[in-house]
Protein backbone atom coordinates (compact mmCIF):
# COMPACT_ATOMS: atom_id res chain seq x y z
CA UNK A 1 0.00 0.00 0.00
CA UNK A 2 1.43 3.00 -1.06
CA UNK A 3 2.10 5.87 1.42
CA UNK A 4 -0.25 9.03 1.26
CA UNK A 5 2.54 12.05 0.79
CA UNK A 6 -0.10 14.67 0.40
CA UNK A 7 0.75 15.17 -3.94
CA UNK A 8 -2.84 14.26 -4.48
CA UNK A 9 -3.90 17.34 -1.99
CA UNK A 10 -1.54 19.54 -3.70
CA UNK A 11 -2.46 19.25 -7.42
CA UNK A 12 -6.04 19.55 -6.10
CA UNK A 13 -4.64 23.14 -4.78
CA UNK A 14 -2.98 23.44 -7.70
CA UNK A 15 -6.05 23.08 -10.11
CA UNK A 16 -8.13 25.54 -8.11
CA UNK A 17 -5.40 28.11 -7.72
CA UNK A 18 -5.47 27.74 -11.93
CA UNK A 19 -9.34 27.49 -12.13
CA UNK A 20 -9.67 30.40 -9.98
CA UNK A 21 -6.64 32.23 -11.63
CA UNK A 22 -9.17 31.88 -15.25
CA UNK A 23 -11.58 33.08 -13.33
CA UNK A 24 -10.24 36.02 -12.74
CA UNK A 25 -8.66 36.38 -15.44
CA UNK A 26 -12.37 36.05 -17.61
CA UNK A 27 -14.29 38.69 -15.39
CA UNK A 28 -11.20 41.40 -15.96
CA UNK A 29 -11.40 40.48 -19.77
CA UNK A 30 -15.12 40.33 -20.01
CA UNK A 31 -15.62 44.47 -20.51
CA UNK A 32 -13.35 43.86 -23.13
CA UNK A 33 -15.33 41.85 -24.91
CA UNK A 34 -18.44 42.97 -24.39
CA UNK A 35 -17.08 46.10 -25.90
CA UNK A 36 -16.03 44.54 -28.66
CA UNK A 37 -19.42 43.34 -29.35
CA UNK A 38 -21.12 46.43 -29.00
CA UNK A 39 -18.60 47.91 -31.66
CA UNK A 40 -19.79 45.38 -33.88
CA UNK A 41 -23.49 45.47 -33.08
CA UNK A 42 -23.21 49.78 -33.56
CA UNK A 43 -21.09 48.96 -37.00
CA UNK A 44 -24.10 46.61 -38.49
CA UNK A 45 -26.31 48.36 -37.32
CA UNK A 46 -24.90 52.05 -38.73
CA UNK A 47 -24.28 50.11 -42.41
CA UNK A 48 -27.73 48.59 -42.56
CA UNK A 49 -29.04 52.20 -41.45
CA UNK A 50 -27.21 53.84 -44.10
CA UNK A 51 -27.71 51.33 -46.64
CA UNK A 52 -31.16 51.84 -46.06
CA UNK A 53 -31.23 55.61 -46.30
CA UNK A 54 -29.78 55.72 -49.43
CA UNK A 55 -32.22 53.19 -50.96
CA UNK A 56 -34.70 55.56 -49.61
CA UNK A 57 -32.69 58.47 -50.69
CA UNK A 58 -32.21 57.31 -54.31
CA UNK A 59 -36.40 56.30 -54.58
CA UNK A 60 -37.09 59.70 -53.49
CA UNK A 61 -34.40 61.04 -55.84
CA UNK A 62 -36.04 58.83 -59.03
CA UNK A 63 -39.03 60.47 -58.80
CA UNK A 64 -37.65 64.00 -58.46
CA UNK A 65 -35.71 63.10 -61.99
CA UNK A 66 -38.50 61.56 -63.74
CA UNK A 67 -40.54 64.80 -62.56
CA UNK A 68 -38.02 67.63 -64.12
CA UNK A 69 -37.60 65.24 -67.76
CA UNK A 70 -41.47 65.89 -67.49
CA UNK A 71 -41.10 69.36 -66.89
CA UNK A 72 -38.75 70.37 -70.35
CA UNK A 73 -42.06 70.12 -72.55
CA UNK A 74 -44.06 72.34 -69.93
CA UNK A 75 -42.13 74.42 -68.24
CA UNK A 76 -38.08 74.14 -69.12
CA UNK A 77 -37.19 77.23 -66.53
CA UNK A 78 -38.87 74.60 -63.65
CA UNK A 79 -37.08 71.58 -65.50
CA UNK A 80 -33.84 73.42 -64.57
CA UNK A 81 -34.46 74.50 -61.71
CA UNK A 82 -35.60 71.10 -60.31
CA UNK A 83 -32.56 69.51 -62.47
CA UNK A 84 -30.35 72.14 -60.34
CA UNK A 85 -31.46 70.83 -57.22
CA UNK A 86 -30.58 67.05 -58.09
CA UNK A 87 -27.28 68.12 -59.18
CA UNK A 88 -26.62 69.44 -55.75
CA UNK A 89 -28.26 67.37 -53.29
CA UNK A 90 -28.87 64.18 -54.76
CA UNK A 91 -26.70 60.91 -55.05
CA UNK A 92 -23.69 61.00 -57.97
CA UNK A 93 -25.66 59.23 -60.09
CA UNK A 94 -28.51 61.15 -60.40
CA UNK A 95 -26.67 64.20 -59.74
CA UNK A 96 -24.24 63.27 -63.51
CA UNK A 97 -27.66 62.26 -65.15
CA UNK A 98 -29.24 65.49 -64.06
CA UNK A 99 -26.17 67.65 -65.18
CA UNK A 100 -25.99 66.21 -68.73
CA UNK A 101 -29.91 66.63 -68.97
CA UNK A 102 -29.02 70.26 -67.50
CA UNK A 103 -26.69 71.18 -70.11
CA UNK A 104 -28.74 69.72 -72.81
CA UNK A 105 -31.54 71.54 -71.59
CA UNK A 106 -29.76 74.59 -71.43
CA UNK A 107 -28.83 74.80 -75.03
CA UNK A 108 -31.78 74.32 -76.40
CA UNK A 109 -32.69 76.96 -74.52
CA UNK A 110 -29.94 78.97 -76.12
CA UNK A 111 -27.51 79.37 -73.14
CA UNK A 112 -24.57 77.81 -74.41
CA UNK A 113 -22.42 79.31 -71.42
CA UNK A 114 -24.68 78.00 -68.60
CA UNK A 115 -24.97 74.16 -70.72
CA UNK A 116 -20.74 74.44 -71.14
CA UNK A 117 -20.37 74.91 -67.13
CA UNK A 118 -22.90 72.15 -66.55
CA UNK A 119 -21.11 69.41 -69.05
CA UNK A 120 -17.38 70.58 -67.63
CA UNK A 121 -19.08 69.85 -64.25
CA UNK A 122 -19.23 66.52 -65.03
CA UNK A 123 -16.53 66.24 -66.99
CA UNK A 124 -14.36 67.54 -64.08
CA UNK A 125 -15.22 64.89 -61.64
CA UNK A 126 -13.04 62.87 -61.31
CA UNK A 127 -15.86 60.68 -59.12
CA UNK A 128 -17.90 59.98 -62.00
CA UNK A 129 -17.14 57.01 -64.63
CA UNK A 130 -14.03 57.89 -67.85
CA UNK A 131 -16.82 57.03 -70.35
CA UNK A 132 -19.62 59.65 -68.99
CA UNK A 133 -16.66 62.57 -68.21
CA UNK A 134 -15.68 61.63 -72.06
CA UNK A 135 -19.35 62.13 -73.16
CA UNK A 136 -19.76 65.47 -70.97
CA UNK A 137 -15.89 66.71 -72.53
CA UNK A 138 -16.99 66.01 -75.99
CA UNK A 139 -20.13 67.67 -75.90
CA UNK A 140 -18.82 71.12 -74.39
CA UNK A 141 -16.44 70.54 -76.63
CA UNK A 142 -18.41 71.62 -79.34
CA UNK A 143 -19.74 74.07 -77.35
CA UNK A 144 -16.88 75.62 -76.57
CA UNK A 145 -15.71 75.91 -80.29
CA UNK A 146 -17.55 79.42 -80.69
CA UNK A 147 -14.91 80.52 -78.42
CA UNK A 148 -11.79 80.47 -80.01
CA UNK A 149 -9.22 77.00 -80.16
CA UNK A 150 -7.49 77.92 -76.79
CA UNK A 151 -10.65 77.54 -75.16
CA UNK A 152 -11.77 74.58 -77.05
CA UNK A 153 -8.45 72.84 -76.07
CA UNK A 154 -8.72 73.91 -72.72
CA UNK A 155 -12.23 72.10 -72.54
CA UNK A 156 -10.65 68.60 -74.39
CA UNK A 157 -8.19 68.53 -71.47
CA UNK A 158 -6.05 65.93 -74.00
CA UNK A 159 -8.83 63.55 -74.68
CA UNK A 160 -8.20 64.05 -78.63
CA UNK A 161 -4.73 62.36 -78.12
CA UNK A 162 -7.12 59.08 -77.19
CA UNK A 163 -7.64 56.07 -79.48
CA UNK A 164 -11.34 55.82 -78.29
CA UNK A 165 -14.61 56.37 -79.40
CA UNK A 166 -15.06 59.65 -77.72
CA UNK A 167 -11.01 60.48 -78.61
CA UNK A 168 -12.55 60.63 -82.45
CA UNK A 169 -15.00 63.11 -81.24
CA UNK A 170 -12.11 65.15 -79.95
CA UNK A 171 -10.07 64.59 -82.72
CA UNK A 172 -12.57 66.20 -84.97
CA UNK A 173 -13.17 68.95 -82.73
CA UNK A 174 -9.65 69.89 -82.69
CA UNK A 175 -9.23 69.59 -85.93
CA UNK A 176 -12.80 71.89 -86.67
CA UNK A 177 -10.92 74.74 -83.71
CA UNK A 178 -7.72 74.86 -86.64
CA UNK A 179 -9.57 74.68 -89.66
CA UNK A 180 -11.57 78.17 -88.32
CA UNK A 181 -8.07 79.51 -87.30
CA UNK A 182 -6.65 78.90 -90.91
CA UNK A 183 -4.10 76.38 -89.35
CA UNK A 184 -5.12 74.08 -92.24
CA UNK A 185 -2.30 71.79 -91.95
CA UNK A 186 -2.93 70.63 -87.98
CA UNK A 187 -6.97 70.37 -89.16
CA UNK A 188 -5.51 67.50 -91.87
CA UNK A 189 -3.74 65.84 -88.96
CA UNK A 190 -6.47 65.89 -86.94
CA UNK A 191 -8.90 64.41 -89.79
CA UNK A 192 -6.57 62.24 -91.63
CA UNK A 193 -5.74 60.23 -88.43
CA UNK A 194 -9.68 59.70 -87.70
CA UNK A 195 -10.07 58.42 -91.89
CA UNK A 196 -7.08 56.29 -90.73
CA UNK A 197 -8.75 54.82 -87.95
CA UNK A 198 -9.56 51.33 -88.27
CA UNK A 199 -13.36 50.34 -88.13
CA UNK A 200 -14.44 53.70 -87.87
CA UNK A 201 -18.28 54.32 -88.23
CA UNK A 202 -19.39 55.34 -91.81
CA UNK A 203 -20.94 59.26 -90.56
CA UNK A 204 -17.78 60.39 -88.71
CA UNK A 205 -15.54 58.73 -91.41
CA UNK A 206 -17.46 60.82 -93.85
CA UNK A 207 -17.49 64.34 -92.48
CA UNK A 208 -13.63 63.57 -91.95
CA UNK A 209 -13.62 62.94 -95.29
CA UNK A 210 -15.16 66.27 -96.06
CA UNK A 211 -12.92 68.17 -93.38
CA UNK A 212 -10.06 66.88 -94.64
CA UNK A 213 -11.33 68.47 -98.09
CA UNK A 214 -11.82 71.55 -97.24
CA UNK A 215 -8.06 71.59 -95.04
CA UNK A 216 -6.86 70.80 -98.50
CA UNK A 217 -7.90 73.78 -99.94
CA UNK A 218 -7.76 76.46 -97.52
CA UNK A 219 -3.68 75.05 -97.41
CA UNK A 220 -3.53 75.67 -101.49
CA UNK A 221 -4.85 79.02 -100.44
CA UNK A 222 -8.69 78.60 -101.63
CA UNK A 223 -10.95 80.36 -99.89
CA UNK A 224 -13.85 78.43 -97.99
CA UNK A 225 -16.54 78.60 -95.77
CA UNK A 226 -17.38 76.31 -93.06
CA UNK A 227 -20.58 76.20 -90.22
CA UNK A 228 -18.18 76.05 -86.68
CA UNK A 229 -20.91 74.64 -84.73
CA UNK A 230 -21.31 70.96 -85.73
CA UNK A 231 -23.46 68.56 -84.04
CA UNK A 232 -23.28 65.04 -85.31
CA UNK A 233 -26.47 63.27 -84.73
CA UNK A 234 -24.25 59.62 -83.85
CA UNK A 235 -22.96 61.99 -80.72
CA UNK A 236 -26.38 63.07 -79.79
CA UNK A 237 -28.12 59.90 -80.04
CA UNK A 238 -24.91 58.35 -77.92
CA UNK A 239 -26.12 61.26 -75.66
CA UNK A 240 -29.47 59.95 -75.83
CA UNK A 241 -28.84 56.37 -75.20
CA UNK A 242 -26.71 57.22 -72.01
CA UNK A 243 -30.02 59.49 -70.54
CA UNK A 244 -32.21 56.40 -70.93
CA UNK A 245 -30.07 54.09 -68.55
CA UNK A 246 -30.84 54.49 -65.06
CA UNK A 247 -28.63 56.97 -63.18
CA UNK A 248 -25.91 55.38 -61.36
CA UNK A 249 -25.71 51.96 -63.56
CA UNK A 250 -24.07 53.46 -66.23
CA UNK A 251 -24.39 51.74 -69.76
CA UNK A 252 -21.93 48.31 -70.32
CA UNK A 253 -18.36 49.92 -71.96
CA UNK A 254 -18.17 47.74 -74.68
CA UNK A 255 -21.79 49.07 -75.67
CA UNK A 256 -20.72 52.71 -75.45
CA UNK A 257 -17.37 52.13 -77.10
CA UNK A 258 -19.47 50.61 -80.30
CA UNK A 259 -22.47 52.99 -79.72
CA UNK A 260 -19.55 55.51 -79.87
CA UNK A 261 -18.52 54.38 -83.38
CA UNK A 262 -20.85 52.63 -85.04
CA UNK A 263 -23.60 55.87 -84.24
CA UNK A 264 -21.67 58.37 -85.47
Amino acid sequence: MALDDGSQEIRDVDRQIKEDQQVEDLKRSLPWFIGVALVVVLIVAGRQFWEVRQTNMAEATAVEFNQAVTLIETDQAAALIAFDDIIDNGPDGYAAMAALRAGALAERMGDKDAALRYFLKIAENDAQPKRLRDLARVRAGYLALDQGRDRTMGVLNGLEAEETAFGMHAKEIAGLAALTLGDYQTALTYFETIQATADLAPRIAGRAEEFAALAHLGAEGKSLELVTQTQPDGLLDLMDDVLAAPAGQPTNENETQEDGTSGN
